[in-house]
């Protein structure tokens, strides 16, 4: 909410609900109905919330909005272990959730970046996902019912809590990534993953990157199930390895799985290593490779954690993945060209990477070019380079979602139908939907 706006301050005065600050803060799905009738009647805007960590994700909000805090919905989780299945209110964050399901000897399979201040409802809402996409999907594939409240203030439910529920419209999918521009998520109901007995991680040092993509191929085409296989440019590889010596680029995998399997599939990939000519600089096991995983992730920066001198960045591509290895060479020759540090990584499975750099010496000139540049990159392989995150000024300047996706036009249409008046963050998805 810009609380500058007096006007916006009054009307949120009226509105009979804990605040905290510029916040309306909401306890149970009630409370987001009536904030969302209030809105409806009124024309306010809202920016629903979890935590705060994503601020930066997106264009920025085109008019004066509320701001709806999810946090406080912590009342009324249902576990079922015997299923499988969890439902849980959207202001969880996913460690804690999953220190809960781990009791049980189960997890939930996501694993975003900064988990520990991620709610459930913004994973959900923007679609995150870590390295692990590989072996257990999007966050759409672990999704089978969703609770929300309309921009009307109605009550919808879709799905169910039974993993085979689907008759009909999928409507879970259609919430899944909308950014919180159809409605607010109150409550998500997800499939569950029995948690493995070992995992493990392996750093690979690759001497170039023209030797790069045979090797991913190799590991790719290999008898293997890796949960995650994660291509390092040099500055990515040196903060895992914690070496003092420069290194990499190279490769991280992970495997997740029994005891047995996952020595099977280890000593296999020490036999493709020793024929590809390359070395293992690092392996860690249990909570090490938990840890390394973590530590992966937490290279990219998110709102609150955010030093405004710093003007990092985080932009996000996707491409086809045997597109990946050369499109993340392409950027980190890009940004070495312009003596701009930068930390690179990407899925060579799945297609998904992300740079990571500081803008404080930049002009923002110098910073949009370059944004352009990387931007041009994923798009002249038909994919596409969204900004994670970003300072104000350059969330002013440029489109944080680049070119247009082919469905664009229907998502307008639903957009249209289901907040005709844009009522939920106005113009900060796609296309300024």
């Amino acid at each position: 909410m810009d609380g500058t706006v007096p006007s916006l301050k009054k009307a949120l005065n009226a509105l009979d609900l804990p605040k905290e600050g510029d916040k309306v803060l909401a306890r149970e799905e009630q409370d987001v109905s009536k904030v969302m009738d209030w809105a409806s009647r009124t024309g306010t805007a809202v920016v629903p919330e979890g935590k705060g960590a994503y601020a930066a994700y997106g264009n920025p909000v085109r008019r004066p909005a509320a701001t709806l805090s999810l946090e406080p919905m912590q009342e009324g989780i249902d576990h079922s272990a015997g299923d499988l299945v969890v439902t849980v209110p959207a202001g969880w964050t996913l460690a804690e959730l999953q220190v809960r399901l781990r009791q049980a000897g189960q997890m939930l399979p996501l694993d975003p970046p900064h988990p520990s201040v991620t709610t459930v409802g913004g994973a959900v809402a923007l679609g995150l996902t870590g390295p692990k996409r590989l072996k257990y999907g999007a966050v759409r594939d672990t999704v089978i019912g969703l609770r929300g409240v309309l921009p009307g203030g109605e009550v919808i439910r879709s799905g169910g809590q039974v993993v085979k529920n689907v008759a009909g419209y999928d409507l879970n999918k259609l919430w899944v990534g909308s950014m919180g521009t159809l409605g607010v998520m109150t409550r998500c109901t997800f499939k569950l993953r029995p948690l493995p007995s070992t995992e493990t991680a392996l750093l690979v040092e690759v001497p170039d990157w023209s030797v790069m993509s045979g090797f991913c191929r190799q590991l790719l085409d290999a008898p293997l199930e890796p949960a995650a296989l994660e291509v390092l440019n040099c500055s990515s590889f040196n903060r895992l390895s914690g070496g003092d010596r420069p290194a990499g680029p190279g490769v991280m995998i992970g495997f997740e799985d029994e005891e047995q399997a996952v020595r099977v599939q280890e000593d296999r990939v020490t036999e493709l290593v020793e024929a590809a000519g390359v070395a293992v600089r690092e392996r860690w096991r249990g909570n090490g490779a938990s840890k390394a995983w973590e530590e992966l992730g937490g290279l990219s920066p998110h709102a609150l954690d955010e030093k405004p001198e710093e003007k990092r960045m985080a932009i996000r591509f996707m491409v086809r993945p045997g597109q990946t290895v050369d499109l993340l060479r392409e950027v980190d020759r890009l940004c070495r060209e312009k003596e701009v540090p930068v930390m690179i990584y990407g899925g060579a499975g799945t297609g998904i990477g992300r740079a990571i750099f500081e803008g404080k010496a930049m002009s923002l000139e110098s910073v949009l070019r370059l944004t352009r540049e990387m931007r041009d990159c994923a798009e002249s392989r038909s994919g596409y380079a969204v900004i994670e995150h970003a300072s104000g000024p350059v969330r002013e300047a440029v489109s944080a979602w680049g070119r247009l996706p082919a469905g664009f036009v229907l998502m307008q249409g639903i957009k249209s139908k289901l907040d005709p008046e844009c009522l939920l963050n106005p113009g900060r998805f796609v296309g300024g939907i």
